[in-house]
């Protein structure tokens, strides 16, 4: 959610009135969280380590209205097929 929060609030500094909805996403395998692939090489090796496995997905998203600010993680399972 922090990510998520910052990149919300560095948008609505420059889009006053506005409603913006920022989220970030991380992925936990064997306890070792997975961001997003540094590029289109590392694809291939990331799905083979989810490959037939269950792992969990965080979402971290914040809503910032000018009348509101709420923040929220949503948590589920995720399986790859082999």
């Amino acid at each position: 959610m922090h990510t998520a929060t910052a990149k919300a609030r560095e948008v609505a500094e420059s889009h006053s009135g506005a409603v913006i909805l920022a989220a970030n996403t991380i992925v936990i395998v064997d306890g070792d969280v997975l961001g997003k692939p540094g590029d289109r090489a590392e694809v291939p090796a990331m799905l083979s380590r989810l490959a037939g496995r269950e792992y969990q997905v965080l979402i971290g998203c914040c809503l910032i209205a000018p009348w509101h600010e709420e923040c929220f993680a949503v948590r589920t399972r995720g399986c790859v097929k082999p």
